[in-house]
């Protein structure tokens, strides 16, 4: 065993205030982490939300069509099923 001079002893409070800010380094590098991924978190969510609003709208614009259509075909089927002015 070799023997410690006082150049080598570190006093208890520096090794605790140094351990201290190792704990509170890891602590913080913890937290920034959780952050990080809550911000990736909230990203994919946006994403996810811009798809199904632009889903949406693809949907209500193709009805929007479809009806318009089936409005067509009926003013079509109703000129057809209506007797002729004349006729009476």
């Amino acid at each position: 065993m070799t023997a410690m001079t006082p150049e080598d002893t570190v006093p208890i409070s520096q090794e605790l205030a140094r351990k201290q800010r190792s704990q509170q380094a890891k602590r913080e590098a913890k937290l920034m982490l959780k952050l990080q991924r809550a911000k990736q978190a909230v990203q994919k969510a946006q994403q996810k939300v811009a798809k199904a609003q632009s889903t949406l709208e693809e949907s209500k614009a193709r009805l929007h069509s479809w009806e318009e259509v089936r409005t067509l075909r009926q003013g079509q089927t109703s000129d057809h099923n209506e007797p002729p002015a004349d006729a009476q």
